[in-house]
């Protein structure tokens, strides 16, 4: 049997289609990845990882750009199983 790991979306893989589990902030930060379309239950893709810059991931077929701050408060699962 394979197990759901749910991990900070700065370390899940590239190119990986993720179910976003947890949004773990504040009032201001869900609201804002609301309103990009990132919600708990919602599948995203991590489509660039940067060691010293921004993020890039697709939600609903759109490119949206994250600060590293930002994914290590996004945790995902993966949805290969």
């Amino acid at each position: 049997n394979q197990h759901s790991f749910i991990i900070p979306l700065i370390l899940a893989e590239e190119s990986k289609e993720l179910c976003v589990y947890e949004l773990k902030g504040g009032n201001f930060f869900r609201d804002k990845c609301m309103s990009q379309g990132i919600l708990p239950g919602h599948n995203i893709i991590l489509v660039k990882k940067c060691i010293k810059g921004p993020y890039i991931i697709n939600v609903r077929n759109t490119n949206i750009i994250l600060s590293q701050n930002i994914v290590r408060k996004i945790l995902v699962t993966n949805n290969d199983l």
